[in-house]
Parts: C-alpha cells; structure tokens; sequence
C-alpha cells in the first residue's frame, strides 16, 4: 500500500519494526527497498523476550550439530536456579517440575500478553505521537496481526482523536490459533479486541468471514471487506515451462496447514501410476529443516526453505501447478489464505486442497484450478493425475479470469484510498496524510 499510495496524492508515514526483532529468514530486505523516497518510515524495536529467544533458538538451528547439541545439553539447566532445586531429591519435592513447568509456562504467556507485539507498541507510543502532531497526519491506519498495531491505533486515537482504520488481517479473540493457558489473560484480550472495533472510525477485513468476527465483537457499522492481493511488478508471467511436470506449495506448515493429506496422496500416485510419479518435481517453498511436518514427506521433495520474494516468484513461474492446502474440519471457519493471490499473479493453475469455504468458492469463482477435499488423499491423487494429463497432452490452461486484476496492488490502493476519502469525509476533512503500521 506504502509503494502506490503516493501515486494517488497521498502523504505516507510508516511506524514500523526493526528487521532484528524478528527471526532470520522473515524479512525480505530487497522489498523494502521498493518503497518510495516520499514515504517517511520510522522503525522501532521489539524488545519482547520472548522474540529474542526465538531468534536464539532460530540461530542455534543453523549452527553445527555439536554446537546445537551443547545448546540442548545447556538449555536442560538453565535456568540455573532451577537446576540448582533438581539436584535436590524428588521424593523431599515431588511436585517441582510440575511447578517448575506451570512458573515457566507462566512467565511465557505473561510475556506475550496481550500480544506479542505489545513491547514494540509501548515503545512506539510517543514517536508515533510526535509524527501524528508534528505532521498533522489525518488518518491513522493500524494492520493486524500483529495485534499490537491496533493496541498502538488505539491508544493514538484516545490522544488525539484522529480518525483511525483498524484491518483485521486475521481474528484476534476468537482466532482457534491463539489460546491462553490463564482464561483472565483471554478475557483481558477479548475487552481489548471490542474496544478496538468500538473506536475505530472504520474497521477492514479481509473476507465476509472476518466481518461476521467483528459483528460478533459488537460492530455492526463502517466495516469494509478489503481482501489481500498482489504486486503485479513483482511477476512477469510466461508460458508454461517444458520439462518435468513441478508442483509448489509456497509458505509454512502448521496445525491447518498439515501436509500428511499430500504426502499419501502422492504416495497413491506412486502406486498408480509409478511412471508419471517419476515425471513429477514437488517443492516446498518455505519450510526450514527442523519443521516437524516435513517428517514422513516421500523422499524426493525438495524443501526449500525460506525464499527470497524474488526467488519465489521465479520458482512460481518455473512450476506448473500450485498447490494450497487447508487442513480444517468442515465446521471450521477460516479466511482466503494471503498466498492465493500471489498464485494468481503467477498465472498457474491451482490445486486447492479444502474443506470448502471461501477458498474453495474463490479458485472456482476465478476458474482458477481444481479444488480436491482436505480428507480425501485419494481424491487429491486424483486431482494431481488430471492436471498431469493435462500437461502432458499440451491442454494445461493458465488462468485468464478479468477478475484477477482487481486484486492487483494498484486497484488495491484505489480502493483504500477511498475508504480513507469517506473517513476523512464523515469528520468533515479533507485527506492529505496517512499514518499506518506495517505488517
């Protein structure tokens, strides 16, 4: 949004994170160069504890093996209070790592609560403050997660009154993702989650689903359905390549992301049809080595790991098939997943492994590819045989729908900006600044 917005006339201020508060491997630095000299970006540390271990742990998976064995062998000890106690016998304490477990679990959640964000937030209070005064910027825009943002959003429009969009990336509260071991850190959340969308002057959400979150919450006006998208100048799509038949996946793996459903569905191709199964390429864009849910993967997938946007969006245009999968029961309610879009940039076919839900009713509104059941490997055999005689008979199509294009970063904006217009319009103002916190 930062890149086209100045485009429209728009001035831009960005409150964002410092590259080190994350773990390696999540910041894509070659995009932050695309953002225009115009937009003034200000960047503040996250000094969570809870991210710098992560960033220790994330270091000491790419050491050598006897240097991460050492870090295990340490980690069992510390902290060296605790070790301290273990020496003493268990049956004088036979309750101490029970209670060793809840102090740390304890101490955990109490350092991601209410957000892990929440840190980054407080320490960006008053430069925010400062850019909001001193530029008379007219509309402040938080996105979320991290929810931290909003928690920022809304402590800026309690202090200056400014008008304030708040874009629910994902739910917050009633997100199955996120659950706390102490139900008083939860409802604490879940006050905070309706002050946000009982503040903010607009509320935008990626899909109907997400609206129906924020109805819950107590909203029920000014709330805007703004779905991700792409930046066309990041892809240049080709013809299909020639060669072996590829199929990607691009992104991490986790609980609704479960790839086992794909694993035996291409070990049923194997049975099948051992001679296509040979004549197939299968890679996985994004998951690092110690991901769990790489075991039991059939040998010949070829895991990546993470990728530069760039090298992503070749790896893309050098594969025949995507592949998205969600790994939800029937019942369970989830948004578009971000990368659908970036798939279409691509202009490849998709196989959409789901339930059904708004996934499934986008690839077939769009005509994008196929969508097989997320419990159904043999059906998703299926599915990956079709695309493949498709393939090998030259009538693989790449999606041509016209609705792509109104996901494209510059529509994206021009749509953006006129919410921010009728904002601005509804407090009697006329828009010449945004503030936001970028992802």
């Amino acid at each position: 949004m930062a890149k086209y917005l100045p485009e429209l006339g728009h001035r831009v201020w960005v409150l964002a994170a410092t590259p080190g508060s994350y773990p390696p491997g999540r910041i894509d630095r070659e995009l932050a160069k695309e953002v225009p000299p115009s937009v003034h970006v200000t960047r503040i540390p996250n000094l969570n504890p809870l991210l710098a271990y992560e960033r220790r742990q994330a270091s000491a998976r790419n050491a050598s093996a006897e240097a991460s064995n050492c870090h295990s062998e340490r980690s069992e000890e510390s902290p060296r209070f605790f070790a301290a106690l273990r020496m003493t016998p268990e049956s004088r304490i036979p309750n101490l790592k029970s209670e060793t477990s809840n102090l740390k679990s304890f101490f955990a959640e109490l350092a991601k609560f209410p957000d892990i964000d929440a840190p980054w937030a407080a320490a960006s209070l008053l430069p925010a403050l400062y850019l909001v005064l001193r530029n008379r910027i007219d509309v402040i825009y938080s996105s979320a997660p991290p929810f931290g943002a909003h928690l920022l959003g809304l402590a800026l429009k309690r202090l200056t009154g400014r008008p304030w969009i708040a874009h629910y990336g994902n739910p917050w509260t009633a997100n199955p993702c996120i659950s706390w071991s102490l139900p008083a850190f939860g409802r604490a959340c879940e006050r905070l989650d309706r002050e946000i969308v009982r503040r903010a002057d607009a509320v935008l959400v990626l899909d109907e689903i997400l609206a129906d979150c924020i109805r819950d919450l107590g909203r029920q006006g000014d709330i805007h359905v703004h779905p991700n998208g792409f930046d066309p100048s990041h892809f240049a799509p080709t013809g299909l390549p020639s060669g072996r038949f590829t199929i990607t996946y691009a992104g991490s793996l986790y609980s609704m992301h479960d790839p086992r459903v794909i694993y035996e569905a291409l070990s049923l191709v194997e049975r099948g049809n051992p001679a296509a199964r040979d004549d197939m390429r299968i890679v996985f864009a994004g998951p690092d080595e110690s991901d769990p849910l790489r075991d039991g993967a059939p040998a010949d997938i070829e895991f990546t790991g993470p990728l530069r946007h760039s090298d992503l969006a070749q790896q893309l245009d050098d594969s025949h098939v995507l592949l998205e999968f969600l790994t939800a029961s029937p019942g369970q309610k989830f948004t578009v997943p971000c990368k659908l879009y970036e798939y279409m940039a691509a202009r490849r076919p998709i196989l959409a492994v789901t339930p059904g839900g708004p996934l499934a009713e986008e690839v077939r509104r769009l005509e994008l590819g196929t969508v097989a059941p997320c419990d159904d490997p043999a059906a998703v055999a299926r599915a990956i045989l079709g695309f493949y005689s498709e393939y090998k008979a030259g009538a693989l199509r790449m999606p041509d729908s016209p609705g792509i294009e109104a996901y494209s970063a510059p529509n994206q904006a021009r749509e953006f900006a006129r919410i921010v217009e009728e904002v601005c319009s509804q407090r009697k103002r006329e828009p010449s600044g945004v503030a936001w916190r970028a992802k």
